[in-house]
């Protein structure tokens, strides 16, 4: 991306109809900090990584994303539960 800044990459991700079911993860390195975008059709959420939780596994399924009708697969959901598992 030829962002500015984090806040202009995230308005660069998320223009709406730009695209659906991408999962990109946005790094800032001068604030050190990390998020985590899901976007589907129209919507996206944005999850900012290390705030208070564990690490962070994405396995080809929304984590924080409503979108009816999602699908998960027996990859994903094997995949989950064992990222979760990891130290």
């Amino acid at each position: 991306l030829d962002a500015t800044g984090a806040a202009d990459a995230v308005a660069r991700a998320t223009v709406k109809g730009q695209g659906g079911g991408h999962n990109i993860q946005l790094f800032d390195f001068c604030a050190r900090g990390i998020q985590n975008i899901e976007l589907a059709q129209d919507r996206h959420s944005i999850r900012r990584i290390g705030d208070s939780e564990g690490p962070f596994f994405h396995a080809n399924q929304y984590q924080t994303l409503h979108v009816p009708g999602q699908v998960i697969g027996p990859s994903s959901s094997h995949r989950l539960p064992r990222g979760a598992a990891l130290p």
